[in-house]
């Protein structure tokens, strides 16, 4: 009887297994990287930038600047 009860569960883990594994490969097809929301953030500000009148020269130095200073490894604002 105990063998019927651990072949029930191996049956259920399998199909929760397989349902986790096509839930990933959905999500991986119809759900884009986050980096691209980033990137698309900093080259939306960078054109807003250029149409406000800021050269580009002075965008990308002040694009690496927080709070005034240059941040590199931890921020602490």
């Amino acid at each position: 009887m105990s063998e019927s009860k651990e072949t029930q569960a191996g049956v259920r883990e399998q199909g929760l297994v397989r349902f986790g594994l096509g839930l990933a490969n959905w999500s991986e097809r119809w759900f884009p990287d986050p980096l691209i929301f980033a990137l698309m953030g900093i080259v939306i500000v960078f054109i807003a930038g250029l149409l406000l009148g800021e050269s580009p020269a002075k965008l990308a130095i002040q694009g690496g600047r927080i709070s005034g200073r240059w941040c590199r490894s931890r921020c602490r604002w």
